[in-house]
């Protein structure tokens, strides 16, 4: 008896230093403590090349512009009537629903109105110039391919000033306290050209920020513009919706 009370002592002894050292930790762990956050990143990334997840087979694709498509389609931005026979060669192929991680913010510059415009500064031929602005413009195309088949655009946010507002295409229901400042909070949007946003089905934001030492480990779902939730692309509100 004398034995077990002298253990128990030792170990309520032993047990409130380490109770404390833990709090103090998880204190720290609150408060942000740089270096303490630095050694638990490096501890995580020591945790995920020793034991990796198992591979486990989805129903997505990944479509990727790789060197190989560059030497045979040649340089990017490629002109957006290419793109949309990409997405309609996905599309026939029984593609769900196709997410782009491509913002079409500017105009595409090998449209033939686009090429007209250029010849008309340099005093072109008159009769090509008329011909060209007569052609469909390839902005145009791509937006009514989209219309036609599920597809996802994306968008970057940015700290910016506002200049650009992003719109969910589907609403976000709270419930609960509002998710306020755990969220990453943006001020400006740079988004698609308004036809081609129109036409996209869903749209979802492609900002990823990296930890500290520039390294991405996580990947938001949700984000903040101007007090408005917006969903990350692709989100699995606008995935499940065409998968259905």
């Amino acid at each position: 008896m004398q034995i077990s009370r002298i253990l128990n002592s030792v170990w309520r002894s032993a047990a409130l230093p380490g109770a404390l050292a833990l709090l103090a930790v998880f204190a720290m762990q609150l408060a942000g403590v740089q270096g303490l956050k630095e050694t638990g990143y490096r501890f995580f990334d020591a945790l995920v090349r020793a034991e990796p997840r198992t591979y486990q087979p989805v129903p997505v694709r990944i479509v990727d512009i790789d060197e190989e498509s560059l030497r045979r389609q040649g340089q990017w931005p490629w002109p957006r009537t290419d793109v949309a026979r990409l997405m309609r060669q996905l599309s026939d192929a029984g593609a769900a629903a196709i997410a782009l991680d491509i913002v079409f913010s500017e105009p595409d510059r090998t449209s033939p109105p686009r090429i007209a415009d250029s010849m008309a500064r340099t005093n072109g031929d008159l009769r090509v110039i008329a011909a060209l602005r007569d052609l469909p413009d390839n902005d145009a195309q791509l937006a009514s391919a989209m219309s036609q088949m599920p597809v996802v655009t994306g968008y970057f946010l940015t700290r910016d000033g506002m200049r650009q507002r992003a719109e969910p295409k589907a609403g976000i229901a709270v419930s609960g306290t509002p998710p306020g400042t755990a969220l990453p909070n943006y001020s400006n949007a740079i988004l698609s050209l308004p036809p081609i946003e129109r036409a996209a089905a869903g749209s979802g934001f492609l900002s990823i920020a990296g930890d500290s030492d520039g390294i991405i480990r996580k990947a938001p779902l949700l984000a903040m513009q101007d007090g408005q939730i917006l969903p990350s692309c692709p989100s699995s509100e606008h995935l499940a919706q065409f998968a259905a």
